[in-house]
């Protein structure tokens, strides 16, 4: 029906703008978060300096900018959102080119956030056993991206064989092709149970920590923060369901490509969104205070930058990793002496 309307001039079926609109709109936020999160770390952090988990989303956003670019001028401008058969097989085969470019792009964005946020709990919870289910963790994030990389630059054989299936119906190259259906459900469901770990680990240190139920709770509600990336990685499932035995893939993948871009870029706010909670703990302590039932003026307020309590979720060390001396290190006490043996146990 579509193509016959094609041919009599009637209306083409077009979702590109709705996917330049979401893609403008949510990229401008995810930069305005991070910014706020590197900002904060020179203006508020003990540190006044990155550490670690800051370099590495820093490398995200910098692959990640121009993804905004490509994501408009590459899937879209070749055909993301229309139906195939409006299309000429060059449009198609560039559209298939810029596929496999953001796929590989996809992996490398969202392994390194998983990175950064590692990094970030090793500055967390100092206790040996725990630093090394966190080393173990970030040792996965490199090992699985790497594979998926290699994955996607070897799912066709030969690789132009990709994007050159689609330009010559009537006498297509010769290559296959592994099953893609299969490889993109391996590296979603591998995203989701990584999240959840990422989630969890977390949240059983809090749970073995001898501290106010009010300060373990107001850490608990940051960690999972992370639960709405989850939540989208999990509706991204769905949207690989026609991923590489679809017809039309112009139209089929605009799911995909919607998804993926949220995924990116929710993953990177929520990593970012403490940074934005200590700036507003700075500039209004009494309101940020007293929505976690603290005392807003104290000597062991978490609001404040200089830290004299001992305690561990004093949200200068618990705020995205704010709580780096001088020097790099951790700092340590005998209360954060006492989270060592959370995982050794």
């Amino acid at each position: 029906m579509n193509l016959i309307q094609t041919v009599c001039g009637g209306s083409v079926r077009d979702r590109s703008g709705r996917y330049k609109a979401m893609n403008i709109a949510l990229s401008s936020v995810t930069l305005l978060i991070a910014g706020m999160r590197f900002v904060s770390k020179f203006l508020f952090s003990i540190r006044q300096g990155f550490g670690p988990d800051d370099w590495a989303m820093l490398a995200a956003g910098l692959i990640g900018i121009p993804c905004i670019i490509f994501n408009m001028s590459g899937l879209s401008g070749h055909g993301l959102g229309k139906d195939v058969w409006t299309l000429t097989p060059e449009a198609v085969a560039s559209f298939a080119q810029w596929v496999l470019a953001m796929e590989i792009l996809y992996v490398v964005i969202i392994s390194i956030v998983k990175i950064s946020l590692s990094l970030c709990y090793l500055d967390l919870f100092p206790g040996a056993t725990f630093r090394r289910v966190v080393w173990g963790t970030i040792v996965f994030h490199v090992a699985s991206g790497l594979s998926f990389v290699v994955g996607s630059l070897l799912q066709c054989v030969p690789l132009s064989f990709t994007w050159e299936q689609y330009v010559d119906g009537t006498n297509p190259p010769a290559g296959h092709c592994i099953n893609l259906n299969a490889f993109a459900w391996a590296n979603a469901a591998i995203n989701v149970a990584v999240d959840i770990w990422l989630i969890g680990i977390p949240l059983y240190q809090l749970y073995k920590l001898d501290t106010q139920w009010r300060r373990k709770l107001s850490a608990a509600v940051m960690f999972l923060t992370g639960v709405i990336a989850t939540v989208v990685s999990i509706l991204r499932l769905q949207s690989l369901v026609h991923f590489a035995n679809s017809t039309n893939p112009t139209w089929d993948h605009w799911n995909v490509a919607w998804w993926s871009t949220m995924e990116v870029n929710i993953s990177i706010i929520c990593t970012c969104l403490p940074s934005v909670r200590l700036i507003l703990a700075h500039l209004c302590p009494r309101m940020v205070g007293s929505s976690l039932g603290l005392s807003p003026i104290s000597e062991d307020s978490w609001i404040g930058e200089k830290i004299t309590s001992p305690n561990p979720l004093d949200v200068e060390r618990l705020e995205l990793c704010n709580s780096r001396s001088e020097d790099g290190g951790s700092k340590t006490s005998k209360s954060t002496q006492r989270v060592e043996g959370a995982l050794d146990v």
